[in-house]
C-alpha cells in the first residue's frame, strides 16, 4: 500500500503521509514523516510539532551533508535538528531563526555571539561546530530550498481548516498584523486552492483509509500555518529583548561570568556552563565536580574607606573596624549617604551585616536634632529568615547600636512583647511570617506607620516555600508608602542570584543607583566547591550510607594529611556518634589514626584540654577527644558544647562531626567544610526532603578562615540524583521563581481584612507589587499563563482580574468575605479576620464551620471533639503515617492520652496528630526522631488553632464551646490538662512529689485556697507555708456583680473585679501583665450576651486595686426568668474560673412606655447666666427659653452625660453650644466631637460655628 500511496503522491504533488509513529524512550513523542519530491525522496524524523519550511529544507539536506562531511568539527542540519529537538519545546522557531542568523551577513565572530543567545551557553561545543560548517550549511542548504519550497506549498490542505482560523476578539475593531502575517496568509490561501486541485484529481481514486491519512495531514499542517504566525509575533520579540539584555549595562554589577570563559560540563545529561577550570570526575561509586575559587587579583586596588574618615555617629559603631572592606567600600556612598532602595546579592561573609548596619545608621541620621536621637519617631525592622539567624543578628546589632542608647529586640514565635515594649524599641529582628502576623493588624498600624526601614535577609528564598510571605510583606509596605506618603527605604540582602534584575525590580530599586552585585571574587576567603553525587546505594539498612561514608573519610582525610581542620555537617545529632565510629575504625582499618591527631599534642595546654575533657559526664566525647574528633549538637549540655568550641578553635580537635546548628549563631571556620548527606526530615512536607540552599550557603559560609588562609573549601556529599540541583542552587543556573499562587487565597483574605483591598480593581493592583507578577510577564508558561494570553494583554490585566473573582468566590463561599459580584466590591467578616489574624488556611476555615467526617464547630463541644477538629486541620496534612511509628503511638495512646482518639485513631493522619497533641499536654518523652520533628511543628500550630477556634465560638456567642476551647488552649499552653491541679504550673517553685498528693485526694484550687498554712501541711504532709503561697500565686480574681434596670429592654450591669492572688516575679515575672475575660452568659440558651477583657498590672496586684465594670445588656421579659451568670477566666493560665450568679428574679423592668419628663414652671434664665462676656457676646437675645432653662445647669455646671429629647425648633443646638462653652472653660486642652446624620447638617454647623466661635479664637 505504500508503495501505492507514493506512486499517487508523485504524479499528483502531494507530500506528506504518516506512518507508524514510533515512541521514543529518551525524548518526547516522535513521528515520522515520509517527503518524496518528483526527482528523489528520503526519510526525516522530526518532532510532533509541525515543522516550517525552513525545517523541511533543513531537514532535507541532511543526506547530503552526511555523506560529504569527513571532519569531526563539521555538523549536519540533521544534527542541528537533532539538538533543538532535544533542548527546545519550540524547535521549529528557533531553527527558522537559526538559518536566518547564518544567512545574514555577520560575520563569524560577531555570530558567536546571538548563536550563544539563541541556544544558550550549555550549547556552546555545539554553537562552534555550527560556525565551522557555516559555508558547507548554506550552500547545501540554497541549493534545494527552491525546490523544497515548491513541494511544501502543496502540503497545506486546508479545505476543513476556516472554523479553526484565529479571529480578533469580541468587540475588536481593528485588528494588527506584520508582514510576515500578511505574507503567510496570502501564502496559505494560494496552497488551499492548489491543493483542493490537486485533491479533487485523486479523491475518486482513494480508499477510505488513505483519504482518513489524508485528513489527518491537512489538520497537521494547519497547525503548523498557525504556529508559524505566533512565532513570527513572538520571535520579534524575543530579538528586541535579547539584544536590549546584552546591550544593556549597570555600573555595580560586578559578575565575571558575563564575559569570562567557561567550562562546559555534561551532569546528568545535560550540559552546564561552570566557571573555567571546572573538572568533572566519574568514578565507580560517584560522580564529582569540582569549581576552582574566583581570581581575586582582577578585584584588587579598589579603595577602601578607613573608618576614620566616618562622622561620630560611625565611628562608634564601628568601634574596633579600621577599615571597610571591598565590598562594603562599594555600596558605602548609596547604603549611608542617599535613601535608595537597595539590593545587595553577594557571597556569603562578605560582610552584608555591616551594609544593613551603614543603613541603619544612616536612617539614625535622618532623626537627629542638635545632636540628639529622636528615639520614638522611628522603627527600623530587620527580617531575617529563621528565628536562630534573628537572635544572632539581634545580639549583634544591640552590641553594635548600645553606644547610641538605642534598643534592639527580636520579636519571633518564641519571644513576646508588650506595646509598651515595642514603643520602647528602636529596633525590631523578626521572621517573615511574624513580620506578616504583625502587620495584618489594623491595631497596629500606629506603630508600623512608624517603619522607616526595611531590611529582608537572604530574599533569594524567593523561590522557598516560604517565599510568598516575603513577597506579601514587601507588596504590602510599597502600597503602604504610596498610601501614606510616607517613605519606607526597602533593603534586600542576598547571596548570588541569577535574575538579580528581577528582583530589584520587584524591591522598587532602582538598577542603576541601588542594585550591587558581587561574584565569588569578593568573598573574604576565595570558596572552592565541590560537588559528589553518589551513585544509588547497592545496601539497604544500616550500612545505607557506607559508600557516601567512605566517600567522606576520603576526602577529609585528604585535608587533615595537609594539616588543615575540617567540620563536617551531618543531619540527625545521632549521625554524630555514628559518623566519628565510623571515622575512628576506618583510620585503624587504614593505619592512618595518626593523621588526625592535632600537631600541639604535646604541649601543656593539650594536656591542660584532655584533662578538662576527662571530666566530662559523657565519655564518648573523651575517646573521640583523644583520636583528634569531636561531636557537637543541640542535645549536648551547654558545658560540653562550649568545651568543643573552644578546643576545636584552638586547633586541639582536628575533626568536628557537628549538626546544621553550629553553623548558626556560633562562629566557628574551619579550612574545609564537608556536608555529609543532605536528606533531612521536613515536618511540613512529611518525608525527607533535600537540604534547603540556605542551610548549605551558610554551612558553606564556615569554610575558610580569614586572616588566616587564603582559600576555604566547601564540600558537598549527596546522592547523584539530587546532586544537579544543588548545582543549580549554588552556581545560578537557573533563575528563581514566584511561589506566591500557593497562598493567594490566604493573602488575599489578609489584605482584604487588613482594609487595603476593598474591590477586585484594588486586588488586581496589589498582585502588580508581587514578584509573581514580575516573573508571569517574563515567563508566563511557569505559571500556566498561555503566551496568546500575554500578546494579547501585555499587562495581564484580564487574567488577573479572573483570578482575583475566582479567589473572592471562594472566599465568599467560606464565609471570610462578602463578595459584591456586581460591582466588584469586598468586605471582611469575622471569620476571615480571625483566619487573617491568627495566620490559618482558607481550607482549614472550611474544615472548622463545614466539617469534616461529621465534625465541626458547634455550640457544644468535648474536649475531644476540639482535639479530633484541630488534628484534622489542613496545616498537618503533610503529615504522614508511617509502619514504623506505629509501636510508639500505640504506647503513648495508652499512657499519654486520656482522651479517645475519633477518626480512625492511629490509621490516619488526624488520629496520628491528636495523640501528639495529647503526647505534648502530657509531657510525654518520644524516642522515634520524625515523631519528635512532627511533635514540634504540632506544637507550633495547635496553639493558634485552638485560639482560632475560640474566637470564632466567641463570635457566635456559645458559651460553653467558648469556654472549652480557651480551656484546651491554655492547657496546650502550659502543658497541663484541666482535670489536673494548676499547681502543676509552678513546678519549679514547689517539690514534684507535693503534685501526686494532691491529685490523688482530688483536691481543686478552690479547696486549696479555702484551707489555711497548717491544714495544708497536715493534709499533704508538705510545708504548709510555702504550699499557701503557692497556691495564691495562681491568677484569679474575687468577683462581685449586680444588676439593675434602664429600660423595659436594658440592664445594666456592674461588675467589681478585685486580684485575689499574689504576683511572684519568678512566676509572672517583674514586669507584664494579666489579661482576664469577663462573659455573662445565659445559662439557659447557651449563649454570650457581652464579653470583655480585663487587664491587670503588677501595680494594680500589690495594692489589691479593684476594677469596676459598667455595660449595658438587651434582655426580654421571658428572660427574666433565665439563669445569668458572670464568668471571669485567666487568658493564659490554667486555673478555676471566677464565677457569681446573677438573679433576675427581683428584678423590675419599668413600663414600657414612659413618660416626658415634666417642664418645670421656671423663670427664663437671663443670659449673663453663663458668667463670661465672650460667650455672652456670640448671642443677641436675653433670655434662655424653657427647655435651654431647664438643662443649662446639667450642661454648663456639670460633666454628666445628657440626653435631650425635644422637638424641632426648642433650641437643641443651643443646648449643645452649652455643653461645649463647659469643655472650652474648664478643660481648654480638650476637643469636642459633634455627631450628625446628614453631610448637609454638617456643613451648615461648621458654617455657623466657625463664624460664632472666631470671636473666641477657636
Amino acid at each position: 500500500m505504500e508503495r501505492n500511496m507514493k506512486d499517487l503522491f508523485e504524479k499528483s504533488g502531494v507530500v506528506t503521509v504518516p506512518i507508524n509513529p514510533p515512541i521514543s524512550k529518551n525524548g518526547p513523542r516522535m513521528t515520522r514523516h515520509i517527503y518524496w519530491r518528483k526527482r528523489s525522496f528520503e526519510k526525516v524524523l522530526h518532532s510532533d510539532t509541525a515543522q516550517s519550511t525552513d525545517t523541511a529544507i533543513a531537514a532535507s539536506t541532511s543526506s547530503t551533508n552526511d555523506a560529504t562531511s569527513s571532519s569531526k568539527d563539521m555538523i549536519t542540519s540533521s544534527d542541528i535538528i537533532s539538538a533543538i529537538n532535544r533542548i527546545y519545546d519550540d524547535p521549529e522557531s528557533v531553527s527558522r531563526y537559526l538559518f536566518d542568523l547564518l544567512r545574514s551577513p555577520h560575520d563569524d565572530n560577531d555570530l558567536q555571539g546571538e548563536l550563544i543567545d539563541l541556544l544558550g551557553f550549555e550549547q556552546f561545543d555545539l554553537v562552534g561546530k555550527i560556525l565551522s560548517s557555516r559555508q558547507k550549511l548554506l550552500d547545501c542548504y540554497n541549493s534545494v530550498r527552491q525546490d523544497v519550497a515548491q513541494t511544501t506549498q502543496l502540503e497545506r490542505i486546508l479545505q476543513k481548516s476556516q472554523k479553526q482560523r484565529k479571529q480578533p476578539l469580541y468587540c475588536q475593531q481593528v485588528t494588527v498584523q506584520s508582514n510576515a502575517d500578511v505574507n503567510i496568509r496570502k501564502m496559505t490561501r494560494r496552497e488551499q486552492k492548489r491543493a483542493t486541485k490537486q485533491l479533487n484529481k485523486i479523491a475518486q481514486i482513494l480508499s477510505e483509509d488513505e483519504k482518513l491519512e489524508l485528513e489527518r495531514a491537512q489538520n497537521d499542517m494547519l497547525k503548523e500555518r498557525f504556529q508559524e504566525l505566533e512565532t513570527e509575533r513572538w520571535l520579534e520579540t524575543l530579538r528586541e529583548s535579547r539584544s536590549t539584555v546584552l546591550r544593556e549595562r549597570f555600573p555595580y554589577v560586578y559578575d565575571a561570568s558575563i564575559e569570562s570563559e567557561h567550562t562546559f560540563i555534561t551532569v546528568d545529561g545535560l550540559k552546564r556552563c561552570l566557571p573555567i577550570n571546572s573538572t568533572h570526575t566519574i568514578r565507580d561509586t560517584y560522580e564529582e565536580v569540582h569549581v576552582p575559587a574566583g581570581d581575586r587579583s582582577q578585584i584588587k586596588g579598589i579603595h577602601q574607606i578607613n573608618i576614620e574618615d566616618f562622622d561620630e555617629l560611625g565611628k562608634k559603631c564601628f568601634d574596633g573596624f579600621a577599615k571597610l572592606n571591598i565590598v562594603q567600600s562599594l555600596v558605602f556612598t548609596q547604603a549611608y549617604k542617599s535613601q535608595e532602595n537597595l539590593l545587595i546579592c553577594a557571597p556569603t561573609g562578605a560582610g552584608k551585616t555591616n551594609i544593613a548596619l551603614l543603613a541603619i545608621l544612616n536612617t539614625v541620621h535622618g532623626y537627629m536634632n542638635n545632636g540628639v536621637i529622636c528615639r520614638n519617631d522611628f522603627k527600623i525592622v530587620y527580617i531575617a529568615p529563621m528565628k536562630a539567624l534573628a537572635t544572632e543578628m539581634t545580639v549583634n546589632f544591640a552590641k553594635r547600636l548600645a553606644p547610641l542608647n538605642l534598643r534592639v529586640r527580636e520579636l519571633t514565635g518564641d519571644t513576646a512583647l508588650s506595646r509598651k515594649e515595642i514603643a520602647e524599641t528602636q529596633m525590631l529582628v523578626l521572621t517573615p511570617e511574624k513580620w506578616d502576623v504583625v502587620t495584618r493588624k489594623a491595631i497596629d498600624l500606629p506603630f508600623i506607620k512608624m517603619v522607616r526601614l526595611l531590611i529582608i535577609d537572604e530574599i533569594h528564598l524567593l523561590h522557598d516555600d516560604r517565599g510568598p510571605v516575603i513577597e506579601t510583606i514587601v507588596a504590602r509596605t510599597l502600597r503602604q508608602v504610596e498610601i501614606s506618603q510616607q517613605g519606607v527605604r526597602i533593603i534586600g540582602l542576598s547571596a548570588t542570584l541569577p535574575n538579580y534584575i528581577d528582583v530589584a525590580k520587584f524591591l522598587h530599586v532602582n538598577p542603576r543607583k541601588g542594585m550591587f552585585f558581587f561574584d565569588g571574587r569578593f568573598r573574604p576567603v576565595p570558596l572552592s566547591q565541590t560537588f559528589i553525587g553518589v551513585r544509588n546505594p547497592q545496601s539497604t539498612g544500616p550500612n545505607l550510607m557506607r559508600e557516601m561514608d567512605e566517600v567522606c573519610y576520603e576526602k577529609v582525610h585528604q585535608f587533615v594529611s595537609k594539616g588543615h581542620q575540617v567540620l563536617v555537617f551531618v543531619t540527625a545529632r545521632n549521625a554524630t556518634t555514628k559518623l566519628a565510629m565510623t571515622f575512628r575504625d576506618e583510620a585503624a582499618k587504614k593505619g592512618e589514626s595518626n593523621h588526625f591527631l592535632p600537631a600541639s599534642i604535646g604541649s601543656p595546654q593539650y594536656i591542660s584540654a584532655m584533662k578538662s575533657m576527662q571530666n566530662c559526664k559523657n565519655g564518648i566525647l573523651t575517646e573521640f577527644f583523644r583520636l583528634g574528633f569531636g561531636i557537637h549538637h543541640a542535645g549536648l549540655p551547654r558545658r560540653e558544647r562550649l568545651m568543643t568550641e573552644k578546643f576545636f578553635a584552638n586547633g586541639y580537635i582536628t575533626v568536628l562531626f557537628c549538626t546544621s546548628t553550629l553553623a548558626w549563631g556560633i562562629n566557628l571556620p574551619a579550612h574545609a567544610v564537608v556536608i555529609r548527606g543532605t536528606e533531612i526530615f521536613d515536618v511540613q512536607k512529611g518525608a525527607f526532603c533535600d537540604m534547603g540552599a540556605l542551610d548549605v550557603q551558610q554551612i558553606f559560609g564556615r569554610a575558610g578562615r580569614p586572616q588566616y588562609e587564603s582559600s576555604g573549601h566547601g564540600i558537598i556529599i549527596t546522592w547523584k540524583k539530587s546532586m544537579p540541583q544543588y548545582l543549580n542552587m549554588l552556581l545560578r543556573q537557573v533563575p528563581i521563581e514566584s511561589k506566591f499562587m500557593s497562598r493567594i487565597y490566604d493573602n488575599l483574605n489578609a489584605e482584604i481584612s487588613l482594609g487595603t483591598v476593598s474591590s477586585i480593581a484594588e486586588a488586581v493592583e496589589w498582585l502588580k507589587y508581587t514578584y509573581f507578577f514580575i516573573r508571569a510577564k517574563l515567563n508566563p508558561i511557569a505559571y500556566g499563563i498561555p503566551r496568546e494570553q500575554l500578546v494579547r494583554d501585555p499587562d495581564l490585566y484580564e487574567y488577573l482580574t479572573q483570578m482575583m473573582i475566582e479567589a473572592a468566590e471562594k472566599l465568599d463561599k467560606n464565609q471570610m468575605i462578602r463578595f459584591d459580584s456586581i460591582n466588584g466590591y469586598v468586605a471582611s467578616t469575622d471569620l476571615g479576620r480571625i483566619a487573617s489574624n491568627y495566620y490559618i488556611k482558607y481550607e482549614t476555615v472550611e474544615v472548622f464551620m463545614n466539617g469534616v467526617g461529621g465534625l465541626k464547630l458547634e455550640a457544644f463541644m468535648s474536649d475531644d471533639m476540639i482535639l479530633s477538629l484541630i488534628a484534622s486541620a489542613t496545616e498537618f496534612d503533610q503529615i504522614k503515617v508511617r509502619e514504623e511509628e506505629t509501636m510508639e503511638l500505640e504506647e503513648l495512646v495508652q499512657t499519654s492520652c486520656p482522651l479517645r482518639l475519633k477518626r480512625g485513631a492511629l490509621a490516619t493522619v488526624s488520629g496520628k496528630i491528636n495523640c501528639l497533641i495529647q503526647a505534648y499536654i502530657s509531657r510525654a518523652f518520644i524516642r522515634n526522631h520524625s515523631l519528635v520533628s512532627e511533635l514540634m511543628f504540632v506544637q507550633q500550630n495547635c496553639g493558634r488553632l485552638c485560639r482560632a477556634m475560640f474566637e470564632i465560638t466567641l463570635r457566635k456567642g456559645w458559651a460553653q464551646a467558648a469556654n472549652a476551647t480557651l480551656t484546651m488552649a491554655k492547657c496546650f499552653d502550659k502543658q497541663v490538662w484541666s482535670f489536673q491541679t494548676p499547681l502543676r504550673q509552678l513546678s519549679e517553685l514547689i517539690r514534684a512529689d507535693w503534685i501526686p498528693k494532691i491529685e490523688r485526694r482530688k483536691l481543686s484550687h478552690y479547696q486549696l485556697f479555702e484551707m489555711s498554712a497548717k491544714e495544708l501541711g497536715n493534709m499533704l504532709s508538705c510545708d504548709g507555708q510555702k504550699m499557701y503561697e503557692a497556691v495564691r500565686m495562681l491568677p484569679v480574681m474575687y468577683l462581685e456583680a449586680s444588676v439593675k434596670p434602664v429600660t423595659n429592654t436594658i440592664i445594666q450591669v456592674t461588675v467589681t473585679l478585685t486580684p485575689d492572688f499574689i504576683w511572684h516575679e519568678k512566676f509572672l515575672g517583674s514586669t507584664g501583665i494579666q489579661v482576664f475575660w469577663v462573659f455573662v452568659e445565659d445559662i439557659n440558651e447557651n449563649m454570650i450576651i457581652h464579653h470583655d477583657q480585663v487587664v491587670v498590672n503588677r501595680n494594680k496586684v500589690l495594692n489589691s486595686e479593684s476594677q469596676n465594670l459598667i455595660f449595658t445588656i438587651p434582655i426580654r421579659d421571658r428572660q427574666l426568668t433565665h439563669n445569668y451568670q458572670v464568668r471571669v477566666s485567666n487568658d493564659r493560665y490554667v486555673v478555676d474560673d471566677s464565677v457569681v450568679p446573677i438573679s433576675m428574679h427581683n428584678c423590675v423592668l419599668p413600663s414600657s412606655h414612659r413618660p416626658n419628663t415634666d417642664l418645670l414652671d421656671l423663670d427664663p434664665l437671663p443670659l449673663t447666666a453663663l458668667k463670661n462676656e465672650a460667650f455672652q457676646s456670640i448671642y443677641n437675645f436675653q433670655f434662655f427659653n424653657p427647655v435651654q432653662t431647664q438643662v443649662f445647669h446639667c450642661l454648663y455646671n456639670t460633666d454628666q452625660n445628657a440626653l435631650i429629647g425635644a422637638p424641632t425648633g426648642s433650641g437643641k443646638t443651643l443646648c449643645a453650644e452649652l455643653a461645649m462653652y463647659r469643655i472650652f472653660r474648664e478643660y481648654p486642652d480638650k476637643k469636642c466631637v459633634y455627631i450628625a446624620p446628614l453631610k448637609a447638617l454638617v456643613r451648615e454647623r461648621v458654617s455657623d460655628w466657625d463664624k460664632k466661635f472666631r470671636r473666641l479664637d477657636i
